[in-house]
């Protein structure tokens, strides 16, 4: 790509190449530069082309730190589904920053890509949140449940605060509470798994 940077057929074309290996749950990959001009992109819509990715936090992260960047939970500009978004400079082959590429995902198929083999039990209610327990997935009713910010914050962070693993722990709505992964190393997200309300 950062080779193709100035060649918006020709950066097209890779992108577009990509699509039969790209996941369901893969919403869009696109191709910007450091103005946040959109150059490819799987969605070829003109609705993305006006997009400026500089409204974007990941975006304007992944360039001042010069590194990869996730922003979660966003609402798509392109279908109005959440979206984590991905964010990784581009740089040309004498090592200048020349671009983004950015990859969003639909937050609903989260716990899918997490669990894929089905480990967590059908009767448990599968969550991830973020630091100020924002919901991003859920296993059951996903779409009632992203974006919306859970009570109780300090109880669901508190099992985590010492690190990853797995510790029982009791839900706002008095449930148990199996944290199955504290810390993920780019991303100060929570997950858990809880048992049903009865």
């Amino acid at each position: 790509i950062g080779a193709n940077i100035g060649d918006a057929a020709a950066a097209g074309t890779l992108v577009q190449n990509m699509r039969n290996n790209v996941p369901t749950s893969v919403n869009n990959i696109a191709v910007w530069t450091l103005a946040g001009q959109n150059i490819a992109s799987l969605d070829r819509s003109e609705l993305v082309r006006r997009f400026n990715a500089t409204s974007r936090r990941s975006f304007r992260e992944a360039i001042e730190r010069q590194a990869f960047a996730i922003e979660a939970p966003l609402i798509s500009r392109g279908n109005g589904e959440y979206i984590a978004m991905f964010s990784r400079p581009v740089f040309d082959g004498t090592g200048q920053m020349v671009g983004v590429i950015t990859m969003s995902m639909r937050l609903k198929d989260l716990i899918g890509q997490l669990d894929p083999n089905r480990h967590i039990a059908s009767d448990m209610v599968a969550s991830v949140v973020d630091r100020n327990a924002v919901v991003l997935a859920r296993s059951i009713d996903p779409g009632l449940w992203i974006g919306k910010q859970l009570p109780q914050v300090d109880r669901i962070k508190e099992p985590c605060a010492k690190g990853s693993g797995a510790r029982e722990s009791t839900g706002i709505a008095g449930q148990k509470l199996y944290p199955v992964h504290c810390a993920a190393s780019q991303v100060d997200w929570t997950g858990y798994a809880a048992e049903p309300l009865s």
